[in-house]
Order: C-alpha cells, then sequence, then structure tokens
C-alpha cells in the first residue's frame, strides 16, 4: 500500500479532531441528561405542589444553617487533611487557606462540569506551589451519623455520587428519597427533604466557589509564587 496523500492525512486528522470533541461533548453532556432524565422522573412521582407545600411548613431553617456550617467544616478539615497528604508527597506546607480553597474550588466547578473540580484542584496547586503535577496527583485524599436511619441515607447518597451528574442532581435525590422510605417517610416528604438539602448545599458551594476565585487572584498578586520545580517537566507539558 502506498502512503497517504496529503489530503487523505488532512482528512483523517480532521476526523480524529471531530472525534476528540465529540467524546468531550458527550463526557459533559451526558451527566446532565442523567440529572435531567431523573428529575423529571421524580416529580412525575411525586406533586410539586405538595413537595413546596411540605418545604414552607415543616422546613427548619436553623437545621438548615447548621447543615451548612457542617458542611463547610467537613471541606476546611479535608482541605487540612489533603494538605497532610500533600506534605507526604514533598509539597511545601501550605496555608490553610489556599489548602481550603482548593477544595472549595473543586466542588463548586464540579457542580457545573462534572470531575473537573478534581483535574482544577492538582493543578490549581501544581503552578501555585511549583511542584511538579505528577506529584500532586495521586495523593487525592478520600471522604468520609449515629443513628441508623442516618447512616443509610447516607449509604444511600454516597453510592449516588459514583453516578454521572451534575452535583448529585438527580441521583443522590431518588436515592435519598428511597432511603428514608425505608423509614416510613413518604415520597412527597423524600423529595422535599432533599431537594432542600441539595438545593441549599449548592447555593453554598457556589458562594465558596466565588470566595475561591477572589482568594485564587488576590493570593497570585500579594503572594508571589516560589521558583522551585523539582522535576524536568511542567505543568503546561502534562496538559499537552
Amino acid at each position: 500500500m502506498g502512503s497517504m496523500t496529503a489530503s487523505e492525512t488532512k482528512s483523517t486528522s480532521r476526523w480524529a479532531g471531530v472525534r476528540k470533541y465529540a467524546v468531550r461533548g458527550i463526557e459533559y453532556l451526558f451527566p446532565v441528561a442523567i440529572s435531567v432524565v431523573l428529575v423529571v422522573w421524580l416529580f412525575h412521582k411525586v406533586n410539586f405542589h405538595d413537595v413546596m407545600h411540605v418545604v414552607r411548613t415543616e422546613c427548619n431553617v436553623w437545621y438548615l444553617v447548621v447543615m451548612m456550617a457542617i458542611t463547610t467544616l467537613s471541606h476546611i478539615i479535608r482541605g487540612i487533611r489533603w494538605g497532610i497528604q500533600l506534605r507526604g508527597a514533598g509539597v511545601p506546607r501550605m496555608p490553610v487557606l489556599r489548602e481550603c480553597v482548593s477544595i472549595f474550588g473543586a466542588y463548586a466547578l464540579n457542580l457545573v462540569f462534572p470531575r473537573l473540580g478534581e483535574a482544577w484542584r492538582c493543578v490549581y496547586v501544581s503552578k501555585r506551589e511549583r511542584v511538579p503535577l505528577s506529584t500532586v496527583v495521586g495523593t487525592e485524599p478520600g471522604t468520609c451519623f449515629g443513628l441508623i436511619p442516618g447512616l443509610v441515607v447516607f449509604v444511600f447518597g454516597s453510592f449516588s455520587m459514583a453516578v454521572p451528574s451534575n452535583g448529585g442532581l438527580g441521583p443522590w435525590n431518588v436515592a435519598v428519597m428511597y432511603a428514608l422510605s425505608l423509614y416510613g417517610i413518604s415520597d412527597t416528604q423524600g423529595t422535599a427533604f432533599s431537594l432542600v438539602m441539595w438545593s441549599m448545599q449548592a447555593a453554598w458551594l457556589v458562594v465558596q466557589g466565588i470566595f475561591s476565585a477572589a482568594y485564587v487572584v488576590w493570593d497570585d498578586r500579594h503572594n508571589p509564587q516560589p521558583s522551585r520545580i523539582s522535576d524536568s517537566r511542567t505543568v503546561e507539558q502534562y496538559g499537552q
């Protein structure tokens, strides 16, 4: 067989590029589709007006405040724990706020682009601390109620997060609704609970994301990056 002509080579390259962008598009659209389908199915299963009535009449705002405080604390602890793991891998100590911001920003990004948050977090620390990306990748921390029902809801919700979706919207709500139904809680009340919890956490993650973006800009301007890089390969080379 003869070698490919210039036009054939160009055509092959073009199709390879189309395939690449098509795959990326599917990776982002598939989770969105899952969220939309499950949310639509959820509201076909329960009456939306009944759910809103439960939210308006039975929702205790103080519990939501406590929930957001606990969520923030868990993110802070996760950031500090990741910092410890990074130091174990040879990354110099970072300010605690910078460790926490890497977690805040990652979760906020995951609401819009599933799985992008983890990638951003590693690249951010690699660039900010001027260490090889290979050192940072692989130190991802794993995330970890007293009452049995609470534990069951936690387990169901945790497994649902493995389903590709935008911030768990859809799979998490359905999983929590079913977990609560095991203890006699109606689908309407379970749906109301899952929607309020997800919505408040999502809104709080957006606030944390905005704070993270502002901090990253401020930190870059007021704290110059160190000059070290302990590997011949740069972050930019890893991204190619």
